[in-house]
């Protein structure tokens, strides 16, 4: 563990150079058509579900480097970059495994049923910048309510404060320190549950900090693009709420475009 926060620290600092960078520069970086899986995404390009405006963030994306599409892509001027953001990935991907082992083991499987599920999975690393922003007057949060898409969501605690998560009608901070990690549930663990574990809505709020420059790296751990969501029979109990099975990589795409990404 304390290598790993070790290396995020060492990738903050090699980072925020970039994201210091002109948009012209940075935007060099970002894929077209790609739904903004690897590379940079400009500022404001995603927002939450149902919601007009841009959060006020830009962000980095490093993904398996094994897999062929879509491709990693590396920032030639931050020597370390790859390195850095390869180390980082594979911290977050060990440790996400051993998690989904005691999920397993919570659900009432075996220890390993899920290591056949993850192999391979379309997992990403987010390096998210939210930019200083002075005298600001603007609709959009840092990060607007939403839930994450994949089974489960690590994040180390940020810099800055601001992410809130929903409580029933309430919004409860989550600060954390730098060397705790927070797990959440996402959408596609909610599905294949049945709602027996369910999804954390949270957000990133504006406020007295916006006048300094906030950088988080959450790792999202996905199944394999191929794997069928639907809900484990031994979870349905007397009502199925997700009937229709759709794979990983369907319900990606799916997402992404109601985020705008794609």
């Amino acid at each position: 563990m304390k290598i790993l926060f070790l290396i995020q620290e060492n990738l903050y600092k090699e980072i925020r150079d970039f994201f210091n960078l002109s948009d012209e520069i940075k935007s060099s970086y970002e894929i077209k058509d790609g739904g903004s899986q690897r590379g940079y995404t400009g500022f404001g390009k995603e927002s939450a579900a149902g919601r007009s405006v841009g959060d006020l963030k830009e962000f980095w994306h490093v993904g398996r480097d094994n897999l062929d599409n879509p491709k990693n892509i590396w920032i030639d001027d931050l020597k370390n970059h790859k390195k850095l953001s390869l180390d980082l990935y594979n911290q977050f991907d060990s440790l996400g495994r051993d998690i989904m082992e005691l999920i397993g083991i919570g659900l009432g499987l075996e220890s390993n049923f899920f290591n056949e599920i993850i192999e391979n999975g379309n997992s990403i690393m987010r390096v998210i910048n939210y930019p200083k922003i002075e005298n600001f007057n603007t609709n959009s949060l840092r990060a607007s309510p939403h839930e994450d898409i994949n089974f489960i969501t690590l994040l180390i605690g940020g810099h800055q404060p601001g992410l809130e998560v929903l409580n029933g009608d309430k919004w409860l901070k989550a600060d954390f320190s730098r060397d705790e990690i927070v797990v959440n549930v996402g959408d596609m663990l909610q599905r294949y549950t049945n709602k027996y574990l369910v999804s954390a809505t949270h957000r990133v709020t504006n406020g007295e900090k916006m006048n300094t420059q906030r950088i988080s790296i959450p790792f999202f751990l996905h199944p394999r693009s191929d794997f069928l969501i639907k809900p484990l029979e031994s979870l349905l109990g007397s009502h199925n709420h997700y009937p229709d099975p759709i794979t990983a990589d369907d319900y990606l795409n799916q997402r992404l475009a109601e985020i705008k990404l794609k």
